[in-house]
């Protein structure tokens, strides 16, 4: 369930990264405005029951050299249930051995054209996904928008569908199931995003 959380952290950090890259190739950095950015995934229950949830923190940024880094604090997620969110902390991502994912991705700057302020861009976006002690690729479809001189957003153009075992993050569902008394979780989960960056 996590994985897609991750992977939408991964598809905004590479896009900020390209949009860095497009919009001008400046010695300064990019970072993640936090505040006004989000992470969210789904989950299914017994088949048909969908329930958003998402991160509260993160750190994201872009340096002038193309390296891209996206961290996402586990304990940061948030489902409207406290006990829900405690749940999900210990049984599913482990934060006591696994504290956060991370997204990285190397950049080629100069690789891209200047943006104009107002364009927007589609792009695939590669990404190393860093979750639950595993790390796997995860492509991203993404939009880039430069919405000023000093700001880019970045958003998702479709769901990104992560597959929780891959992240060996099957034990935890089937844990978060028996405390529940759930018939089923979902192992495939959607995952979006809307990413603001600045410069510094």
């Amino acid at each position: 369930m996590f994985r897609p959380v991750s992977a939408l952290l991964a598809s905004a950090a590479l896009a900020l990264s390209f949009c860095t890259g497009s919009i001008v190739a400046s010695e300064a950095g990019w970072h993640i405005v936090a505040d006004q950015s989000n992470i969210a995934f789904v989950s299914v229950k017994n088949g048909s029951i969908g329930e958003v949830h998402h991160f509260t923190a993160m750190e994201g940024m872009v340096d002038s050299h193309g390296a891209v880094t996206l961290t996402v604090p586990l304990v940061s997620v948030e489902t409207n249930i406290d006990i829900r969110n405690e749940r999900m902390g210990n049984f599913l991502f482990e934060t006591a051995k696994y504290a956060e994912f991370t997204v990285k991705t190397q950049l080629d700057l100069k690789a891209y054209e200047a943006m104009a302020v107002g364009a927007r861009t589609r792009v695939t976006l590669e990404a190393q996904l860093d979750l639950h002690g595993v790390t796997s690729d995860v492509d991203m479809d993404v939009f880039v928008s430069r919405i000023s001189a000093t700001q880019v957003i970045v958003n998702s153009a479709q769901p990104v569908l992560i597959d929780a075992d891959e992240f060996d993050l099957g034990a935890g569902i089937e844990k978060l199931k028996e405390i529940a008394g759930l018939d089923s979780i979902g192992v495939i989960v959607p995952v979006t995003f809307s990413l603001l960056f600045t410069q510094s």
